[in-house]
């Protein structure tokens, strides 16, 4: 009787090894996030390119600093920031730890992000006469686990 029980969770924990070594993490998804609250939103995911849309409608006009924490950073985060405004704004974007960033231009090109280390001023991005209510860019935290999580603080300047 012991055999018999040793057999089938050996052949049990292989099925499992299987199944679970079988999955495939996904190339492209969007972000899973909890409702924002507070100026404050989690996201999270596990695919390859993961995009979010950081909605400024979505957290209310009493936000003028709004943090997006990103549990658990890896591969690629694309977030496009969508102002839903007309006139001219600037979106200004404080370091970000444990990734590089890159700003999309309208022409699809990344322009990497060189954060100062020595300064913790926001680096702002310029959209002139509302031609773009939505800006991109990319955050790549690598394909290594190497922090819980980082903190996207942004904040919009009209």
């Amino acid at each position: 009787m012991m055999r018999f029980d040793i057999k089938f969770f050996v052949v049990l924990f292989a099925l499992v090894s299987v199944v679970a070594l079988g999955q495939r993490i996904e190339e492209d998804c969007a972000a899973n996030s909890e409702t924002a609250e507070s100026c404050f939103q989690y996201i999270s995911s596990a695919c390859k390119n993961t995009t979010f849309i950081a909605d400024r409608l979505s957290y209310g006009n009493s936000c003028s600093n709004i943090s997006l924490f990103w549990g658990g950073p890896m591969n690629n985060m694309t977030i496009f920031f969508d102002s839903h405004s007309l006139k001219s704004y600037e979106l200004c974007i404080s370091q970000v730890a444990c990734t590089k960033a890159f700003y999309t231009t309208e022409d699809r090109h990344e322009i990497p992000i060189k954060w100062n280390p020595s300064n913790e001023e926001p680096v702002c991005f310029p959209a002139l006469n509302g031609n773009r209510p939505a800006m991109r860019f990319r955050f790549d935290a690598g394909d290594r686990w190497i922090c819980y999580g980082t903190t996207i603080n942004f904040f919009y300047k009209f």
